[in-house]
């Protein structure tokens, strides 16, 4: 279990906090996480003439150690700000429907290179499988394109990019070499098989946490039978 420094927003804290949480998360190289952008963007160009990325930026808070929620309200200049310090953004798509914040620009943050996972801001299941799957819908029918965000891309978010975000990625968030064994064993509820050509059309369409049988951290087995062990 790793700490984290969490700081709310660029609206709710002063320059002085946004400084001395920049210098503590450096000193005890815990990262940062914080929400930008996911109220509207004039906010925060009425109170201080500026957006939340150009505040942050100015204020030394952003680089690869930071985990930013939300990040909807971006224009082409805060998005590059965001990418040119490697900062990396937890969608939050649930959250953000059920708010009426509108839809991150996912397809363009993934497009630019920038790393992107799945965050949850404490609200609906708790079921990743349900994050895994509104995430890559709700961009389809936002941009009435159904060839945007595959499956196998969410899946990424939820697994690899996660690991890098937390600057975990030589640890964990694949099966390789050096790394931990993080494993799941899967048990399919399904009336078809599945086989290898469909096991993603089954992630995207049927998978459930109920659905998961055992989990290996590390090796060592924490859920067998759906239960935990220890």
């Amino acid at each position: 279990i790793q700490g984290r420094l969490g700081v709310h927003t660029a609206f709710t804290n002063s320059f002085a906090t946004l400084k001395k949480a920049r210098a503590i998360a450096s000193q005890q190289k815990c990262g940062i996480q914080i929400h930008i952008a996911e109220i509207p963007r004039a906010f925060l160009v009425e109170k201080y003439g500026k957006s939340a990325p150009q505040v942050l930026e100015e204020q030394g808070v952003l680089g690869p150690d930071v985990v930013a929620a939300h990040c909807i309200d971006l224009p082409d200049e805060d998005l590059e700000i965001l990418r040119r310090n490697r900062v990396n953004v937890a969608h939050t798509p649930m959250t953000n429907s059920l708010g009426g914040n509108g839809v991150a620009r996912v397809p363009d943050m993934v497009a630019a290179g920038m790393n992107v996972t799945l965050g949850h801001d404490c609200f609906f299941t708790l079921d990743t499988a349900e994050y895994i799957r509104y995430a890559s819908l709700v961009h389809k029918a936002h941009r009435a394109n159904p060839a945007i965000l595959p499956i196998f891309q969410v899946l990424d978010m939820a697994t690899g990019n996660a690991a890098r975000a937390l600057g975990m990625g030589d640890r964990i968030g694949s099966l390789a070499e050096g790394k931990r064994a993080d494993i799941l064993v899967i048990r399919p509820d399904s009336p078809s098989p599945v086989v290898p050509a469909s096991v993603l059309s089954w992630f995207s369409m049927s998978f459930q946490g109920r659905n998961v049988e055992t989990v290996l951290v590390d090796g060592k087995v924490v859920v067998k039978g759906g239960r935990m062990t220890t």
